[in-house]
């Protein structure tokens, strides 16, 4: 009788090697995130390291967007499509890398996940805009896409739409999910209070709860006009407007709809590359220890989001589970919502 032929993972790349030699780094342990670990042994190419608080062992990769990847040669090459041509559709990549879709789907949204989270706060004068998308879906199993469920959402847009906070200082752009349905005082509060240290002067459009998040903070509100275009408008103003409009087009038409669980991603991901391309595999994102925790764990952080934070209930809800997704260390200010 023949014996069973034993599966063999295929052998890494030089690129793959030179990623975990020269680009990958280990400060800390991605597990409880103490600083103090040593070498325990080797892993392929690499090193295995073990923390000495928690005992736990674990590589440079571990927790990154390439943790648990099998193809990572072929991951890479997405990586590089994305840096050089920014998102496609999840059927166009799967079918240009020879991937499930679900493999382009999970490697697509591993990569936004290690945007790294925004940190400053703001600048002397802001604008303050609170953009909407309506309450989307898309692609969770179970729920319903009738045209009559579609007429329900669009009747009520109102209580379905999602309220996406975009701030602009002249130099930086910030967006955050604030809630979904009727935008209050406080969650304004929640979202901006701590990156306005510095602000003295808000501009928006007339509306009363900015307007009284402004009194509160003790910060002087400028009322601006967004809906109706005037050459006069100030650069940062027009500037501010266009940047509105590209969001709102790239994400309705061009990514044909963005699930809301996964919008906070692409804000990050948008808000990150008006400063310059976005690179995956560079030193600053790929050494983001909390991509694993983030990616795996979000389904659970979004239904605390529309649980807490919003009327909407949370139903239908995703399948997909991972038994490691919680023995991770994220920082707050990578939590998504």
């Amino acid at each position: 009788m023949d014996k069973t032929k034993k599966y063999k993972r295929n052998p890494w790349s030089p690129r793959v090697i030179a990623l975990y030699k020269e680009v990958l780094e280990t400060k800390s342990c991605p597990y409880c995130n103490c600083k103090d670990f040593y070498i325990h042994g080797k892993y392929k190419q690499t090193f295995r390291y073990r923390c000495r608080s928690c005992r736990k062992t674990f590589i440079p990769s571990t927790g990154t967007s390439i943790h648990y990847l099998h193809k990572k040669d072929t991951f890479l090459d997405y990586a590089e499509a994305v840096k050089n041509e920014g998102l496609h559709t999840v059927k166009a990549m799967s079918e240009r890398f020879g991937v499930a879709k679900l493999t382009a789907f999970d490697w697509r949204h591993k990569i936004l996940a290690s945007v790294p989270p925004r940190v400053e706060g703001f600048g002397r004068e802001v604008i303050l805009y609170d953009l909407w998308f309506l309450f989307n879906q898309k692609g969770r199993r179970g729920v319903s896409l009738s045209r009559n469920n579609r007429r329900n959402i669009l009747k009520n847009k109102e209580k379905y739409r999602t309220r996406f906070l975009m701030a602009y200082d002249y130099s930086k752009y910030d967006v955050k999910i604030a809630t979904i349905g009727n935008l209050t005082t406080e969650r304004i509060k929640d979202v901006l209070k701590e990156k306005l240290r510095e602000t003295k002067v808000l501009m928006s459009y007339e509306n009363e709860n900015i307007v009284n998040f402004s009194r509160r903070v003790g910060v002087k509100f400028k009322k601006l006009e967004f809906y109706i275009y005037n050459e006069k408008s100030s650069e940062p103003v027009k500037t501010f407007r266009n940047q509105l409009s590209g969001l709102k087009k790239w994400l309705n038409l061009i990514l044909n709809g963005v699930a809301t669980k996964y919008l906070q991603f692409y804000g990050d991901y948008f808000v990150y590359t008006r400063r310059g391309s976005f690179d995956a595999l560079s030193r600053e994102i790929i050494n983001q220890k909390f991509v694993w925790r983030k990616f795996t764990g979000l389904e659970l952080v979004y239904r605390d989001f529309l649980n807490l934070k919003t009327a909407i209930p949370y139903v239908n809800p995703i399948k997909r589970y991972w038994k490691t997704s919680f023995k991770y260390f994220i920082p707050n200010i990578a939590i998504p919502y």
